[in-house]
């Protein structure tokens, strides 16, 4: 937030009622929250004495506690629930998901799915369809009045050998005004030399049905397997309704989910030696489940079955990633588990106050359920300090460690308070008073979620101090998309980010120093990083022989997604490292 600001008021007392009547006028119209922002500049620089131990005078952290106090509770009373979004909807997944509208047009797709798409400038997604009977059913989807109604839409995507199957399913969703859609989900059927094996035993199929399942695979179409194995159409499909019977699945879109399924559970084996096996590897994402007493944790699994174990700890990153990191990862000879954060997905919700040892006490126990004796372990922004955690109270489990974007810790109040005003209006209050923290970032985030245009003022707001970033997410989708997937993820608990940034803003010096005397730690930085200088992390890894960092020249927060490939090779250096 650049725009000037009235500096003529020049007192602690006056910045601080500037602070509150700010407070009270974003709980009103959460658009608005640039005055108390810059009002917080002023008072941040004229309440805090640099030489004193204080952070602020007495009088005016109660006063700030006790009005943000009550200003949360009345955003409570104010407070609308705002239904799902297509957006919300294509969030949600870790594989290629889109929603249509009611005629048809594209509301919105994730990452993955525009790399699957790769559409030509133009061209609908309806002329992506692969057969002229994929048309009907989609539009018997778009005219039917039943939500819930499915039917599964194979689409030809440039520059891919093969039909993509998805899932439709009609739904009802409102956002401003009420929308009829269709949401696709990928479908992605495996074959393995296991999975034969297993339907062959488990099911005793033929030979004949074994080959038509594997031609389902590899076209999803009647069609097609009728013209690859030189039989009418009508005889296809008598064999498929064999297999259906004797499987125990009504048609294809539940043949195509069980062979999906299976393609979780067992082993996969596709060439991940070139870059087509690196794509299939990157798709292959498992969620799995862990009960640990009377809590659940959900992880995420990919990469190849016996690559190198990569315990991968993001509490403000989906932990999905993108598919070209993913990709990169693979082709490395990574092998990802990524834990969700309590509260999100099917992980149990849990108390920020929950200390992080308990937590990576629960990623032991995922690493314990996997049979990974010893892992890389990985931490991004505030996840570093998980990463950090977890080397000190289980060394003999941790061959490396790797910080992506953490930085390392502020050494006082000065360093802070020299960073960009965006960042230190956050890490000041964060170290020294978060009492003040909910409040602006639950309005923030009903901001994010208001409207479009609210989304890119928050995006927009998110790289203030980064002119690099902030170019970006203005000029490519690609990295607005990323960004708004980064914000969405993170304040999926207020309460939780807000702990992990004050973690963060913390003086962790002494946990960083006690892992750098006993492993391996590898920093991963943007060079032009404004939020944690890469120059603080030169100078910290010349008095440490055990640290390194790979800093990335012209990249700043968003270097790892800007460089997928540098950084699964920073990560897959530190094999036995």
């Amino acid at each position: 937030m650049s725009a000037s600001h009235d500096d003529k008021i020049n007192t602690p007392d006056q910045t601080a009622i500037r602070v509150l009547g700010g407070l009270y006028d974003m709980v009103a119209d959460e658009t608005n929250f640039e005055p108390m922002f810059h009002a917080m500049d002023d008072f941040i620089d004229q309440a805090l004495d640099l030489q004193e131990p204080a952070a602020l005078p007495p009088v005016w952290r109660k006063v700030l506690a006790e009005h943000f106090e009550k200003a949360d509770r009345l955003f409570d009373v104010v407070q609308k629930d705002e239904p799902p979004t297509a957006q919300d909807f294509v969030a949600r997944h870790t594989l290629p998901a889109a929603v249509l509208a009611s005629d048809g047009s594209l509301l919105a797709e994730n990452e993955d799915f525009r790399v699957l798409a790769r559409r030509d400038a133009g061209r609908s997604l309806q002329d992506c369809l692969a057969h002229p009977n994929d048309r009907k059913r989609l539009h018997a989807l778009l005219g039917h009045a039943q939500e819930g109604r499915q039917a599964l839409l194979t689409f030809q995507f440039d520059g891919s050998d093969k039909p993509s199957s998805f899932l439709a399913r009609r739904s009802i969703q409102s956002n401003d005004a009420s929308h009829e859609v269709i949401q696709l989900t990928l479908v992605h059927p495996y074959w393995t030399g296991q999975i034969e094996e297993l339907l062959q035993s488990a099911y005793g199929l033929t030979a004949t049905e074994i080959a038509i399942l594997r031609a389902f695979v590899a076209s999803g179409s009647v069609a097609e397997i009728a013209k690859a194995r030189g039989r009418s159409i009508r005889t296809v499909r008598t064999q498929l309704s064999q297999v259906f019977s004797r499987i125990g699945v009504d048609g294809q879109t539940e043949l195509a989910f069980f062979l999906s399924s299976l393609g979780v559970l067992a082993a996969s084996t596709p060439d991940n030696s070139t870059e087509d096996g690196s794509r299939a590897l990157a798709q292959h994402v498992a969620r799995k489940t862990l009960q640990i007493d009377d809590r659940v944790l959900e992880y995420l699994c990919y990469g190849p079955e016996t690559g190198t174990p990569v315990l991968l700890i993001q509490p403000t990153h989906p932990p999905g990633l993108t598919p070209d990191l993913r990709a990169a990862l693979a082709a490395e000879g990574l092998r990802i588990f990524a834990p969700l954060k309590p509260g999100s997905g099917k992980t149990t919700s849990q108390p920020a106050s929950q200390s992080m040892q308990d937590m990576v006490r629960d990623y032991q126990s995922l690493l314990d359920a996997e049979g990974v004796s010893k892992a890389i372990v990985a931490g991004q922004a505030s996840g570093g300090l998980y990463a950090l955690t977890f080397a000190r109270l289980f060394p003999t489990r941790t061959e490396a460690v790797f910080l992506v974007d953490t930085g390392v810790p502020f050494k006082g109040r000065a360093e802070i308070m020299a960073l960009p005003k965006s960042i230190s209006r956050t890490f000041i209050p964060a170290r020294y008073f978060p009492e003040v923290l909910k409040l602006p970032h639950r309005l923030i985030a009903a901001n994010f979620h208001r409207s479009a245009k609210g989304e890119a003022r928050v995006i927009d707001y998110f790289f203030e101090s980064s002119s690099l970033d902030r170019a970006l997410t203005r000029t490519d989708p690609k990295y607005y998309d990323i960004t708004r997937e980064i914000i969405r993820f993170s304040f999926e608990s207020t309460d939780r980010l807000v702990k992990d940034v004050s973690r963060w803003a913390s003086d962790w010096q002494e946990l960083l120093d006690n892992v750098a005397n006993t492993h391996h730690i590898r920093f991963f930085h943007g060079a032009q990083n404004t939020m944690f200088l890469a120059e603080n992390i030169q100078a910290y890894i010349a008095h440490h022989a055990t640290c390194d960092a790979v800093l990335m020249d012209g990249c700043a927060q968003l270097a790892s997604f800007q460089r997928p490939a540098a950084f699964a090779a920073a990560l897959a250096g530190l094999k036995h490292a």
